[in-house]
């Protein structure tokens, strides 16, 4: 009977801590719906940051076979080092007849359960599907990135901190409010595109802007993180990685997930510019 009591008593206290943590999230699901962004503390454990941290800084402890895992880095970006780990190799860790176990695919494997699980209380009924899962390290004096959106339809990004991230660090910088520019659904644009027909100039530009009151609704948030948590946030918001003015670098896991039938970024070259352009606008107002 003693044992039968212990048994019971650990899936109660399982359920308990389910039932919270499904509670949490939806809680934080609600957050990004409402101010365009969470904060999930200690997403990872201590376990799965050192993990991170050592192959994403390449660190001269992981072994060669350790580094064979995984593809080799891009820089589109002066100085920010991206691995992707989505297509090929994301695949090849999911395959059930792929006994090879390394340390950095359990890891990945293992948090990417937990983002998956987050991701279901967001979206709901609605199917979704990982649109991206790389490991980024910002060096010292990377410049920053141009303002865009991961996708104009409703989607999660989730920025996970493998180190303490600082406002010398270059964080992730946002336009609150630029997630109402897209519908939720359909990715439509057309406020902008109308300021294509009608604005000229960069000063008619500014001042459309102003005028239409999206800057008055917009705040310039910049991600500001302790290791171990995550900042998720709605990806049709306009975004950038920062410059990293420090004398460290700084190392992230980013998840990405998207409506199934909505590919992204959902825009071409001509809008990615202008948002760009747009993005520069906005923020020279928001910091005068």
């Amino acid at each position: 009977m003693f044992g039968f009591r212990n048994i019971a008593k650990c899936l109660a206290a399982t359920t308990t801590t389910s039932v919270l943590l499904l509670s949490s999230y939806s809680n934080s699901a609600d957050d990004i719906r409402s101010q365009g962004f969470t904060v999930l503390p200690n997403l990872l454990t201590e376990e799965e940051r050192l993990i991170l941290l050592r192959h994403t800084r390449r660190d001269m402890d992981v072994n060669e076979q350790e580094l064979n895992q995984l593809p080799p880095t891009a820089s589109p970006t002066t100085g920010r080092n991206h691995c992707e780990l989505t297509s090929t190799f994301h695949r090849k860790w999911c395959r059930s007849d792929d006994k090879t176990i390394s340390d950095i695919k359990k890891i990945v494997l293992q948090v990417e359960e937990k983002t998956v699980e987050f991701a279901q209380t967001y979206f709901k009924q609605d199917r979704f599907r990982l649109t991206q899962l790389q490991l980024l390290d910002s060096e010292p004096n990377s410049a920053a990135q141009f303002w865009h959106v991961d996708n104009t339809t409703a989607g999660l990004t989730f920025v996970i901190a493998l180190d303490d991230i600082r406002l010398e660090n270059g964080p992730t910088e946002l336009l609150l409010g630029t997630q109402h520019v897209h519908d939720s659904h359909n990715g439509d644009v057309a406020w902008v595109k109308s300021y294509i027909m009608y604005c000229n100039s960069v000063k008619q530009k500014e001042d459309a802007l102003i005028a239409s009151g999206y800057v008055e609704k917009m705040e310039h948030k910049q991600a500001i993180m302790n290791q171990r948590d995550a900042f998720v946030f709605d990806s049709r918001i306009w975004h950038r990685g920062g410059a990293n003015r420090s004398t460290i670098s700084r190392p992230v896991l980013i998840v990405r997930y998207d409506l199934s039938n909505y590919s992204p970024p959902g825009m071409g070259i001509v809008s990615t510019a202008l948002l760009r352009s747009f993005g520069l606008v906005i923020e020279n107002n928001l910091t005068k």
